[in-house]
This record gives C-alpha cells, structure tokens and sequence, in this order.
C-alpha cells in the first residue's frame, strides 16, 4: 500500500529485515546454548520475569533446523526479500553459523 501511494513499484525495492537466532541440532541444545549466553550476562532463563521471556522469544529464533526455517519461511512470505542474521549466543561455533546457512540458503537462493 505504501509503494501504491507514492507511485512506487515494489519490485524495484530490494527488502531485508535484520533478525537474531540461536540455531543447533536439537531445540534442547539452542535453548542451552541461549540459556549459557544468557547467564553470562547475569540473567537466568528460568528467573527471568514471564513479560521479559516473551519479550525475547519475540526477538530471537531458537530452534533447531526445522523450528528457524520455518520461522524465516513465514517472514519470507510476507516479502521479505533477504535477511541478515545476528548470532549472539552461538556465533563463535563454525559449526552453528554453516548450520545456520544450511537452513537459510533455500529461502534466499536465487535461481
């Protein structure tokens, strides 16, 4: 609607949203790895405030494969053209950030 209202097309714009994730195997070892990252901040998942814990699972994917990629699935639906994808928690683990674009390459891959 806003493209419409200013004469513009939308297939000119190239859209991307900024996203943050915490990508492993399992969901139980994202929710670890997260939780890990968490406490080194000096906060504890489970002591977190109900109202804070859905603020951040609203911020951060965290999930196994499945779990991320269908999160950005339903992003991509909406029109979202790319993504950059922050890592906080389990950036530092190669084997995380190759997991990570595993998962995402299918949904931005240009054929």
């Amino acid at each position: 609607g806003h493209c419409a209202r200013l004469g513009r097309d939308r297939n000119e714009i190239t859209l991307s949203w900024n996203r943050v994730a915490c990508i492993a195997p399992t969901t139980a070892e994202a929710e670890a790895e997260r939780d890990a990252y968490l406490a080194g901040r000096g906060m504890e998942w489970s002591n977190l405030p109900t109202e804070l814990q859905e603020m951040i699972e609203g911020m951060i994917v965290v999930g196994d494969p499945d779990t991320v990629g269908e999160r950005f699935a339903e992003w991509k639906e909406l029109g979202v053209d790319g993504f950059t994808v922050s890592l906080p928690a389990n950036t530092h683990l190669p084997e995380r950030v190759e997991l990570l674009g595993a998962t995402l390459a299918p949904l931005v891959r240009q054929d």
